[in-house]
């Protein structure tokens, strides 16, 4: 196959949403997935249908054209990254002395002890450099505008502030079927075709409709599983997402996904690397 008819190939399988067709329900029972002790196959059969009908999450089922096997299916729901303020970074990096100090002027300039304040900023310069102390400072004015701000909007502890939140989507579930595989076909590992086939242009044609900077997922991270290290690597080799850290962005992990690491990319870099990566892997064409 050359390249054009193994995206050809992945291009003519179905994509649906898991609730679309009433079927689906008694259909997805012969699903079969055997990673993570069957964790995301139970997920499937469980409760899929429930969060997809409710809205919480939006289950895709991926079917062979000829055949209509399931094959893969995966989930998005929407998501939010952020970015902290660089002062809250610095505050949480101070040690517990150093903290304590910070509080202690904050509670002074909010309750207006002007003398009292100076005289322990004094005394702060005695112990530390001049650069700590002006870090310190800097701290203590920051934490003081946004309480003082939050106060005069009213807001409450439910609110959280950050610097800056970037619109995202989140692959939720990705999970293929054991007892398919294309790759003696194509030369290519199913997961692979259907995400830069079916899942990337679903996640472009919702950019189209809403702003979506993101695509981010977490993935299973066990130092001392072999297996799970392979995935981030097959996430960051062959679906181009890399780690939060190297955009440093945030996202609020749920505790199911306690033992994940986060990974993203760029949604608007998508077409440009769907395009580099197929040429990159051209070799595994199977040829005939």
């Amino acid at each position: 196959m050359t390249i054009d008819e193994v995206k050809s190939y992945y291009g003519s399988f179905d994509c649906e949403v898991l609730t679309s067709n009433p079927q689906n329900e008694m259909e997805i029972r012969d699903f079969t997935c055997h990673i993570r002790n069957n964790t995301l196959e139970n997920y499937l059969k469980t409760d899929a249908w429930k969060e997809d009908i409710d809205g919480e999450t939006r289950v895709y089922l991926i079917r062979e054209h000829n055949t209509r096997q399931i094959v893969l299916f995966f989930s998005l729901k929407c998501g939010t990254l952020f970015t902290t303020y660089k002062l809250d970074d610095s505050y949480n990096e101070l040690e517990e002395a150093q903290k304590s100090l910070v509080d202690e002027m904050v509670n002074l300039r909010l309750n207006h002890n002007d003398d009292q304040f100076y005289q322990m900023f004094k005394q702060i310069q005695t112990v530390f450099d001049k650069k700590q102390s002006g870090i310190m400072l800097n701290i203590v004015e920051h934490r003081v505008n946004l309480k003082r701000e939050r106060e005069a909007l009213q807001e409450t502890n439910s609110v959280l502030r950050v610097e800056r939140c970037y619109s995202a989507i989140e692959i939720r579930h990705l999970c293929r079927c054991d007892s398919f595989d294309a790759r003696s076909l194509t030369g290519f590992p199913l997961g692979f075709g259907l995400f830069w086939c079916k899942i990337v242009p679903l996640i472009l044609n919702i950019a189209k409709m809403v702003g979506c900077e993101y695509l981010y997922v977490f993935a299973a991270d066990r130092s001392d599983d072999s297996d799970t290290s392979k995935l981030i690597t097959y996430y960051k080799q062959s679906l181009c997402f890399r780690s939060l850290d190297s955009d440093g962005v945030a996202v609020l992990k749920p505790g199911y996904d306690e033992n994940c690491k986060g990974l993203i990319q760029t949604v608007k870099y998508l077409p440009e690397m769907e395009k580099d990566i197929w040429e990159m892997f051209s070799d595994h064409a199977v040829e005939g």
